[in-house]
């Protein structure tokens, strides 16, 4: 039997307040009371059939605000059981929350409130209620005039059985006539504050405008739909066989192709198309349903081109092979002194992260591949946080950086992540995308130019990577979601539904799924082969299993296949370059250990404690950085008195040095004299070492300050 659906995809629209949160007025300003409406069933679902407290974590967005993701005067920090923001149960997935603007977040008068912000979970924040696709609800209050809303479609991604109505809800402050129009002819006009009423989707693509007038103040909102037939995917063989990604054949045509089991059909919309999902931009399926293909051609060379997938008509994800990602959120708080070299985000045309090509891209001129690198067991690597490193964030100041690290005795920069992560304030481990350079440290020239200028002075550069997990911004997440539940699907060929491992955070990542191997290969070959960089250091290696343990002592046991998939990683990478440093955060199970590290990986050797211990005038055995006192004979334990998720010595001294006499090392000098004696004895042991940034200062910031910002 034919299945016919069709889909709303949301267009130009100057007001869409989400389905799943309504206010009573429609229209506040800061001054009003307000009664918040949040209905559980709608958006990511994560509270649908709670039957306990529900609580609104809310805050509002200012005009002091840099971007929709910069919440302001929050109220009550997350899991706190406040009666404040506890909501009155009004039905079943139905709670209401009413309050004064003004006297309920405390904004300063000549501040400007331009949107009310939340996140709705259960007392302990284990559950939580957000908009579709995982996001924070954003709702805008009015600033006085004349103001429109459009209430349903309120979700840009409907589907409907054909024939079914789409219903049509929309909104003004004031009386106004509401023209409705398909395709520039009227359908039918209604005057009033309300236009509630209805179409029937006829056949093809159609756009909806809903024109609202009151005297000399007019508006547009506008969505479009289309008629998309399931059985018009054609089959296939894919050009790259068994193959994901974003190919060039040539410089004015790019080649996508998707793994997307289970899928019953996917366009692709983008700059190229006006986002228009047409049947000219339904993808191909191969033969054994696993993977969707579309050649596109006619593109101009070097011309970026924002695009997504629009699955099965309800679901737009970027390919998670994307090497840039637009996001409307975040992209607007990136300083255009670090970087500006990328498209604007295409509002008012689509939602979600996006992801851009470009056919005929400028290839950079290396000029440094040739360089000394250091012997593994001779590394001096310095961990740096790009976020806290330097007073602007940039590629181009590190490399204008690059002397002193040659001086101090570096040899290797290790950067913490700096693939695509959410939002622009972070440590990077909440990866979205892990093939492309995040914007907010500076573009891909100017990171080649880093690794280039670095190779030049005989210095390494090794990206610390994330594959145990990715947030839910990713497309690993999204594309096979279980909104029932709010976790990746029981069919994720790339997440499990329930992590295998007690340290886990976001959604953890199955290592012995080919699709996901096949990922992450990719991504390794990626950053070798683009940007020339000299290894890797692997966050959380230990969480590649797919064994279940809910405890560390049944995670520390020997995993033969978790080993197994490690190696078959550092195959792919010495592939390509033999002399690649490959770093583990192994981190306990020495059996395993012993075993990576004869195959030829480093590993991360925490004497943290130890080391804090002796700086602080206690005592502490510093065996352990000695590989043989762990049964290990290679020197590839990477020994370090501080990390990014250590302590820091100093900090540790100044808060909690002992004393003796007159020798107090609370005293900042005494305290500086005996870190420097203790580093001098740190670089006397054989073997690799690695120097968290500013520790060679004495930096005496505590991890929590650092780790808040």
């Amino acid at each position: 039997m034919k299945t016919t659906y069709f889909f709303v995809l949301s267009l130009v629209i100057s007001t869409i307040i989400q389905a799943q949160v309504t206010l009573n007025p429609s229209f506040p300003t800061r001054s009003d009371d307000v009664t918040v409406t949040f209905d559980a069933s709608q958006g990511s679902m994560g509270l649908k059939d709670f039957t306990g407290d529900v609580y609104a974590h809310t805050g509002v967005l200012t005009d002091q605000s840099s971007s929709n993701s910069d919440w302001k005067y929050v109220k009550t920090d997350w899991g706190v059981d406040d009666p404040d923001v506890k909501m009155t149960r009004k039905g079943t997935n139905l709670y209401e929350l009413s309050f004064n603007i003004d006297d309920f977040y405390g904004v300063p008068a000549d501040e400007a409130i331009t949107h009310l912000n939340f996140v709705f979970r259960n007392v302990d924040g284990t559950l939580e209620g957000k908009g579709t696709g995982n996001v924070d609800i954003i709702v805008p209050i009015s600033q006085g005039g004349f103001s429109t809303l459009l209430v349903q479609p309120a979700d840009s991604r409907v589907v409907v059985a054909e024939n079914e109505m789409i219903n049509i809800k929309a909104e003004a402050s004031e009386s106004a006539t509401f023209t409705v129009k398909e395709d520039e002819a009227i359908l039918f006009q209604k005057t009033g504050t309300v236009l509630d009423s209805f179409i029937v989707a006829q056949s093809g693509f159609h756009n909806i405008s809903i024109e609202i007038t009151s005297g000399a103040n007019s508006d547009t909102l506008s969505f479009s739909y289309l008629v998309a037939n399931a059985d018009a995917v054609v089959e296939q063989s894919a050009p790259r066989p068994n193959e994901a990604g974003i190919f060039y054949p040539s410089e004015t045509s790019v080649l996508l192709q998707l793994y997307a089991k289970d899928k019953s059909y996917i366009h692709v919309v983008g700059d190229f198309n006006d986002w228009t999902p047409t049947d000219d931009f339904l993808m191909k399926r191969t033969p054994d349903g696993e993977y969707y293909w579309l050649e596109i051609e006619g593109l101009e060379s070097g011309k970026q081109y924002g695009f997504q997938y629009l699955v099965e008509g309800n679901l737009l994800v970027a390919d998670p092979h994307s090497t840039l990602i637009l996001d409307r959120f975040s992209d607007g708080s990136i300083p255009a002194s670090v970087n500006s070299d990328f498209p604007a985000y295409p509002d008012g045309k689509t939602t979600q992260l996006v992801g851009v090509l470009q056919p005929g891209a400028p290839t950079y001129d290396w000029k440094n591949d040739n360089f000394n690198k250091t012997e593994k067991t001779k590394l001096n690597i310095y961990e740096v946080l790009m976020r806290d490193f330097l007073e602007e964030s940039s590629y181009e100041n590190l490399k204008d950086t690059l002397s002193y690290f040659k001086r101090l005795g570096v040899n290797a920069i290790q950067l913490m992540p700096v693939n695509e992560f959410e939002n622009n304030d972070s440590w990077g481990y909440n990866p979205s995308f892990h093939m492309a350079l995040d914007k907010y440290y500076g573009n891909v020239e100017s990171f080649k130019a880093f690794v280039d200028a670095a190779h030049a002075l005989d210095i390494a550069v090794i990206l610390d990577v994330v594959y145990n997990h990715a947030f839910g911004q990713s497309t690993l997440a999204r594309l096979y979601w279980d909104e029932t539940n709010n976790r990746p699907s029981e069919n994720s060929p790339y997440a499990n539904p329930i992590a295998k491992h007690p340290f886990n955070v976001g959604f953890d990542l199955n290592h012995e799924s080919q699709p996901l191997i096949d990922y992450v290969n990719q991504c390794l070959r990626f950053w070798q082969e683009e940007y020339h960089i000299d290894g890797y250091r692997f966050d959380l290696s230990k969480g590649f299993t797919q064994k279940q343990s809910n405890d560390v002592g049944a995670w520390n046991v020997k995993d033969d296949q978790r080993i197994a998939t490690l190696k078959a990683y550092y195959d792919t990478i010495v592939a390509i370059n033999s002399d690649a440093y490959v770093i583990l955060e192994h981190l306990g199970g020495v059996s395993e250990e012993k075993e990576l590290s004869e195959y030829g990986f480093m590993l991360w050797n925490n004497i943290n404690h130890d080391f804090r211990n002796v700086a602080r005038g206690s005592t502490g055995n510093l065996n352990g950085m000695v590989p043989s006192d762990r049964g290990i004979n290679e020197l590839h334990l990477i020994g370090y008195m501080e990390s990014h998720d250590e302590e820091r010595l100093m900090y540790e001294s100044l808060q909690h040095g002992l004393s003796s006499g007159d020798y107090n090392l609370k005293n900042i000098e005494t305290a500086l004299e005996r870190t420097e004696m203790l580093t001098a004895l740190y670089y006397s042991i054989p073997g690799p070492k690695m120097l968290w940034q500013f520790g060679e200062q004495g930096f005496d910031f505590s991890i929590n300050r650092c780790e808040n910002g």
